[in-house]
């Protein structure tokens, strides 16, 4: 697999400025599931996760690749302290058990140092979402929000000492540099192979059905389908921008909110 983990039926939505990257995170903002709670008025019900994929063309022909993934983390909760019952009971129960698999894996990776520890990724969606940003060619950075009541004494505690746990990971960074894209280079290489054998063959007639003319006819055709792959590589950013112009149009969230309410 090329694409590594993902959600199923998420559409990518491209941005062509920072205005742009607020419209979409504001249009996500409010389609975010929160609900009221006896600790929080409106107490968000699932993680979020908003990934931003960024590439940048220098002259040199090189293309730097890079991904930002920005996480908000639904806090824990105490079912006793929150008096959630029934569908929020039930919510709160997914939280604490994908935060446990997340805590897990943030103890591995500050534990594995250079051993060969297991790091249980797949023990959640959230998790394995993560990979690549908790244990990857990545920079992990954690903002925990803290309360000063002594009645939240024990859940700053326990954020004090996730925390502390993700603060021992230590990651390592490279700068992801492509010379020339996949693609391209297998389209180049082909197209020698495919003269040098027309070259070939224009001194020696191929013949009929021999295995000379089905390689010319093999790299002729995986030389097609790769020149078709380069052109909907370039035209796929403006059906992108297309794609999620229209979507930002047909979805009014204010009004399905009112609706819901």
């Amino acid at each position: 697999p090329t694409r590594g983990p993902y959600v199923e039926g998420l559409t990518p939505c491209a941005a062509r400025d920072y205005d742009e990257v607020v419209r979409l995170m504001d249009r996500g903002e409010k389609a975010r599931s929160v609900a009221s709670t006896a600790m929080n008025a409106t107490s968000s019900r699932a993680h979020t996760i908003v990934e931003l994929r960024i590439s940048r063309a220098d002259a040199d022909g090189s293309e730097i690749r890079s991904k930002v993934s920005l996480v908000d983390l639904a806090g824990s909760e105490r079912s006793d302290a929150t008096g959630a019952t029934g569908a929020r009971l039930k919510e709160g129960a997914a939280i604490n058990k994908s935060l446990s698999a997340l805590g897990n894996c943030i103890s591995a990776l500050a534990e594995k140092g250079g051993g060969k520890k297991l790091v249980p990724y797949r023990d959640s969606a959230l998790t394995l979402l993560l990979k690549e940003s908790l244990g990857g060619n990545a920079k992990t950075v954690m903002i925990a929000a803290l309360s000063p009541a002594a009645v939240n004494y024990e859940e700053t505690l326990s954020t004090l000492r996730y925390a502390d746990r993700a603060r021992r990971i230590e990651g390592t960074a490279t700068v992801n540099r492509v010379k020339k894209s996949v693609v391209a280079a297998a389209a180049s290489e082909a197209e020698t192979l495919s003269d040098e054998l027309a070259a070939d063959a224009e001194i020696s007639p191929l013949k009929t059905g021999g295995p000379e003319e089905d390689d010319v006819a093999r790299l002729e055709s995986a030389l097609k389908a790769r020149r078709e792959e380069e052109e909907e590589k370039r035209s796929s950013w403006a059906k992108k921008l297309k794609n999620t112009e229209e979507a930002t149009r047909e979805v009014d969230w204010e009004k399905i909110r009112d609706e819901e309410t």
